[in-house]
């Protein structure tokens, strides 16, 4: 990286981290343009969606393993002016190395429910010189804010700024090929979104049902991991479900009753081309997948009741109306009721979309947090 200028470093561990960063950190580009950009991530699918999305605006790395001396070096040299790390992302030598070398922190979309709370409670002798090295905190909603301190931070350090996933703006270009492909179509569709082992069985079972009354019904299944797509294929192929996979450039014909999510990037698409979005991750114990984004776009949502993750995204949704929950024993009955219902259908999207609409404004709110910290 040059030496000549300072260095803001945003660190978001995963894709969905790195989405919710992404309206932030092109916040800080335009008004704060004189700084160069890093940002760090864990996994392959964050450091590929930064890699197309931001392409040479910014430096990327992954993060490098949290051992005192590698992170001693990966300072020297970087010698950043602030790091950001997007919502719990908490290293210990990181953030240990950081305070030696009076690196500001910033924990940007802070949430903290109280399970991972009482566990942070368990280790003092770790914890508390991880909190000490963090100056501020960007909190979502009111119970993070209580959760935080319960950890032991001061209020002046604690800033309620709202949820940046409200503010994602989302890919015109993706929202318009979800478009063609519903007109296309011509069929009802509903999608299994972001599912983890047991949730694609449980889909296929209750599509197979539904497609007694809907015969012309198509899902859209997207595994949550890539590795697990191969897997999810041999599974829809042994239901006897005739299918499609778009990671292979397939298209559904009239007949295809499955079409299989195995790309990269797509998600948006997918939704948009559905009636009704169930979010995974949400019947196993996983903790829930964003459901803003179908929210958003206008959709009904349907989740099960294991969302410890997005709690209050989904208290919010589910409060605002816009969200059903559902069980295992009560998928096949509220997807086929919304499929009866098509003034349902409309009246839980727009409650939805109003709601997310409503809470729009944390990324101001947390740039600007950035921006005193770094005066």
């Amino acid at each position: 990286m040059p030496e000549h200028r300072a260095v803001i470093w945003f660190h978001a561990v995963s894709l969905g981290e790195s989405v919710a960063a992404t309206p932030l950190i092109e916040r800080c580009q335009q008004e704060l343009a004189s700084f160069e950009y890093l940002i760090t991530n864990t996994t392959a699918t964050g450091a590929e969606y930064i890699q197309k999305h931001f392409g040479n605006s910014v430096f990327h790395q992954y993060l490098p393993y949290d051992h005192p001396w590698i992170v001693r070096r990966f300072l020297r040299k970087l010698a950043p002016k602030i790091l950001v790390i997007m919502e719990t992302e908490m290293w210990p030598n990181l953030l240990h190395e950081c305070d030696k070398k009076n690196i500001t922190v910033l924990l940007a979309n802070g949430r903290m429910n109280p399970k991972s709370a009482g566990r942070y409670l368990k280790a003092p002798a770790l914890t508390e010189p991880m909190f000490a090295a963090i100056q501020k905190v960007a909190v979502q909603t009111e119970s993070d804010y209580q959760q935080f301190v319960r950890l032991g931070f001061a209020s002046e350090q604690l800033i309620l700024c709202g949820n940046l996933k409200f503010d994602q703006a989302l890919d015109e270009d993706k929202i318009i090929i979800g478009k063609q492909w519903y007109q296309q179509w011509q069929r009802p569709v509903w999608i299994a979104a972001s599912t983890h082992q047991g949730e694609e069985d449980l889909a296929l079972e209750v599509h197979k049902r539904l497609l007694q009354s809907y015969p012309d019904l198509l899902l859209i299944l997207v595994p949550r991991h890539p590795e697990r797509f191969d897997m999810v294929a041999n599974k829809v192929e042994s239901y006897g479900l005739n299918f499609v996979r778009h990671g292979q450039e397939q298209i559904p014909q009239s007949d295809t009753q499955v079409f299989l999510g195995d790309t990269l990037g797509q998600l948006i698409s997918y939704y948009q081309a559905s009636d009704i979005c169930f979010v995974g991750g949400s019947l196993v114990p996983v903790g829930g997948h964003n459901p803003l984004e179908p929210a958003a776009l206008g959709k009904p949502v349907l989740m099960g009741p294991e969302t410890f993750k997005c709690e209050d995204i989904c208290k919010q949704l589910s409060e605002a109306g816009g969200l059903v929950r559902v069980r295992t024993d009560s998928l096949f009955k509220e997807v086929d009721l919304l499929l009866q219902s098509p003034a349902r259908r409309e009246q839980l999207a727009e409650a939805g979309k109003q709601m997310v609409d409503r809470s729009r404004g944390a990324v101001i709110r947390q740039f600007h947090v950035i921006e005193e910290m770094l005066r």
